[in-house]
């Protein structure tokens, strides 16, 4: 649930999409009941799974039509997929903090190494890392806010 009374927020808005790297796909959503822990790429594990509405980081900044200081990207193992679908508006984003804990997929795998290569190969450079997380801190060399 989203608090309206939250300090980083003035307007709210909530969106029925998932992230994705394409735009306006129907994509297949595990659910899992415990943990936290539902995402696009199927898991060990699920309750069940629905169908969901796809929208890129793309589209959504664009529509926000504002820079971006810190974007934070948690997908539950879908984490390379996301950052795919933010190529154009890269520049609008000054950091990206990536959770690359091990959670894609069946055999519940690390994103680093595919995230960090497509943020390096984008011009970011890689600033911080987190062990206890798994987390890695991007900033942009191109930010242009």
């Amino acid at each position: 649930m989203i608090n309206s009374n939250n300090f980083n927020t003035k307007k709210i808005s909530i969106s029925d999409k998932a992230l994705w790297k394409d735009n306006e796909e129907k994509i297949n959503f595990y659910i899992k009941d415990y943990g936290a822990d539902s995402s696009l790429i199927e898991p060990k594990d699920y309750l069940k799974k629905t169908e969901v509405d796809t929208i890129t980081l793309d589209k959504f900044i664009s529509d926000l039509n504002k820079p971006i200081k810190l974007l934070k990207i948690e997908a539950e193992g879908a984490e390379p997929e996301v950052l795919i679908g933010l190529s154009k508006e890269l520049k609008k984003v000054n950091y990206i903090v990536v959770d690359c804990g091990f959670e894609r997929g069946i055999n519940s795998e690390s994103t680093i190494r595919e995230c960090s290569q497509y943020l390096i190969n984008n011009n970011f450079e890689f600033y911080k890392y987190s062990e206890f997380r798994t987390m890695c801190l991007f900033k942009n060399l191109d930010f242009i806010g």
